[in-house]
Formats: structure tokens, sequence, C-alpha cells
């Protein structure tokens, strides 16, 4: 997994960190949620009776609270857009429904990606995504690509962020919405 967006340097300590997952069904939104949990020494894997599971197509927001390095971390998985079952507005309604979850209102959006083309289907994504929660969402918003071992092959991975960097270079309108997101 890799993200790319322009550092920033948090001068004050949070009381809590909000991060809300944002992106297509399949994207590896849940997988992404379970990777940023276990980053704590006192998070307990859910039984295989869990709701969240790795394969899970997230239907309803889904709100986990952890320490991470004695930061309060909030982590709230989102169900996927482009669904087959759901028009993208109807999915966005719940999406709202889960920022509300982040209260008093998220710190990141973390856009969840699992591929490098610009498609049709990620443009219309991620005006839909602009269009509800404003153009200002982009300041608080990071990309990040998953699913690297299917994206790259085999002798890239050891290369996998500058590998990165390069494809998104090769394609000018997924440079644009990376470096949109601040």
């Amino acid at each position: 997994m890799s993200c790319f967006h322009k550092t920033k340097m948090v001068s004050e300590q949070l009381s809590e960190l909000r991060i809300v997952l944002i992106g297509r069904v399949g994207a590896g939104k849940t997988g992404l949620m379970k990777t940023i949990l276990r980053s704590s020494k006192d998070y307990k894997e859910p039984d295989s009776e869990s709701h969240l599971c790795v394969c899970s197509n997230t239907e309803k927001c889904h709100k986990e609270k952890v320490e991470i390095d004695n930061q309060e971390v909030v982590v709230v998985d989102t169900p996927g857009l482009c669904h087959s079952k759901k028009t993208d507005q109807e999915v966005m309604e719940e999406v709202k429904r889960c920022v509300s979850l982040a209260s008093p209102g998220p710190h990141a959006f973390l856009i969840v990606l699992d591929e490098f083309k610009f498609t049709v289907e990620l443009q219309n994504m991620v005006e839909l995504i602009w269009k509800t929660f404003g153009k200002n969402a982009a300041k608080y918003a990071l990309v990040v690509f998953t699913h690297k071992y299917e994206l790259l092959d085999q002798s890239e991975l050891g290369k996998a962020d500058e590998i990165i960097k390069h494809k998104i270079k090769e394609n000018s309108q997924l440079q644009q919405f990376v470096s949109e997101c601040e």
C-alpha cells in the first residue's frame, strides 16, 4: 500500500485523529482499515464471525477506535461506490452518515484506489465526492493505492513507491487528482 501527498507538519497533538475511508467497491478500504487498526499494540483481531472482514463489501458504516503511539485514532469504513445494486447517490447518503461517526468532523479522507487508470468511473467517483463534501475536502484528502501485488510485477515490489510515482506521472488526469489532494 502506498500513499502520496504533500507533507504538512502538525504542530499540536490532537486529542483524537479521525480518518474516513472512501473508495469504490473492492478497492481495499476494509483491508486498509484492518492494517491501520493492527498498528495498535492493543488491537485484538476480531473472531471469524466478526462483521469486519477483509473480504467485506461494506454495506453500512463501520467505526473503530484504537490507540497508536499514544494517539487516539478513529477509523470509519464506508460502503463502496460504483456498487452494482445501489446508485452512487444512495451510497453517498450512507457515506455522509458515516462522516457523522467522525464527529465533529474528519481530519482526513483517505481515498482508496486499486488501479492507476483514471477511468470515467473513477472520474465520476471523484466528482461525486467533491460534490458531496465540497471541493475544500481535497485539503483533507490523501490518495492511498492498495493491491500493490496485483498492480506491480514481482520484480517491481522492492521499488514500489518509485514505480507508483512514475505511473502517476504517466497519467495526467490521475496526476492532477493526486495533486489536488493536499
